[in-house]
């Protein structure tokens, strides 16, 4: 296992540092808008949400490429003939996904300290944002693995493609058909923020977590099991 998780990082280090570089620029632009702007609105904590969503959607992009490099039928023999075999092989991919996404929270985590402590106001935190978007990235990923395993990354490509159309179309359908009146409010945006923050979103905020735990350990147990059907269609 230790061998496996050593070549994940080994093979993934330049797209780490590519990660890297983009979110030291996403943390760069959230401490430059707290260090111009002249006071902490409503829509301050929005604005610094969506800015930490745009490094977990970069982050989501490059989950194809962790498996991606691996879809070789030479390699997939060999790995199956080494005492982890196919269940290592899966091990050593959904840690290394976790482990960058977990060094996303924790750069966001920190982005955030440091914008509280610049404007002095506590009410821009948010940090309980960023661990929704970190356990709402599990549940993505949890979803989507699978379907890679299965048939191969490009096709997994589709698959996400499918699945942001999905929730694309169904934002679409309520901007047509649903409740639109706190967008004609005197402060939109911060209706917006205090509908995502407060009544029954404190319950789905707080029962997040379990959900994006428990789905992504059965995505792993899927995972392991659908490997070898998948690796049958591997090239050599």
């Amino acid at each position: 296992m230790k061998g496996l998780l050593y070549k994940e990082f080994y093979l993934f280090r330049f797209s780490f540092l590519f990660l890297l570089f983009v979110q030291l620029l996403v943390s760069g632009v959230c401490i430059a808008i707290s260090v111009l702007s002249t006071e902490a609105g409503d829509e301050m904590p929005l604005l610094y949400t969506i800015c930490y969503a745009t490094m977990f959607f970069v982050l989501s992009f490059l989950n194809t490429e962790v498996f991606k490099r691996d879809e070789n039928a030479v390699w997939c023999s060999f790995v199956a003939s080494t005492p982890p075999a196919a269940r290592g092989q899966i091990q050593s991919k959904y840690y290394l996904l976790l482990l960058l996404n977990l060094i996303v929270l924790f750069f966001t985590f920190l982005t955030d300290t440091v914008v509280v402590a610049i404007e002095k106001d506590l009410s821009v935190s948010v940090a309980s944002n960023c661990a929704l978007l970190f356990c709402l990235q599990l549940i993505l990923s949890a979803v989507e693995t699978p379907f890679i395993v299965r048939f191969g990354a490009q096709r997994g490509m589709l698959i996400k493609g499918a699945l942001l159309g999905v929730l694309f179309s169904a934002f679409g359908i309520y901007l047509l058909f649903g409740d639109l009146t706190f967008f004609l409010g005197e402060d939109p945006v911060g209706d917006i923020y205090r509908c995502l923050t407060g009544g029954k979103m404190i319950w789905v905020t707080a029962l997040t977590p379990f959900v994006a735990v428990f789905l992504y350990y059965l995505s792993y147990q899927i995972s392991v099991r659908v490997y070898r059907k998948g690796a049958e269609n591997y090239e050599e």
